[in-house]
């Protein structure tokens, strides 16, 4: 058992230094956007008090949501509540 956790420790150790050397940006780049699931939907976006409505476009390289809002203007937006819009109804 002993072993086992000094390995796991080991492993999560050299992770963590990794993500802290930014060692992480092209790989996390590449699975947040395979797995993205809003990206290409309308939202909103509750910032502070502010709602901010758009398209999601991903994520920049620091994590922050882009949002491409519906002058075409691209905001970063660090954090907040993302929720899907609903479709209009025909």
């Amino acid at each position: 058992m002993n072993k086992f956790a000094a390995a796991l420790i080991g492993r999560v150790l050299l992770a963590y230094e990794k993500f802290v050397a930014s060692e992480h940006a092209v790989a996390l780049a590449e699975m947040w956007s395979k797995y993205d699931v809003l990206r290409g939907h309308r939202i909103t976006a509750l910032h502070g008090t502010e709602k901010k409505t758009g398209m999601a476009s991903g994520i920049d390289d620091e994590g922050s949501l882009l949002l491409r809002t519906e002058t075409g203007r691209l905001e970063r937006l660090r954090a907040g509540e993302v929720t899907l819009e609903r479709p209009p109804t025909a």
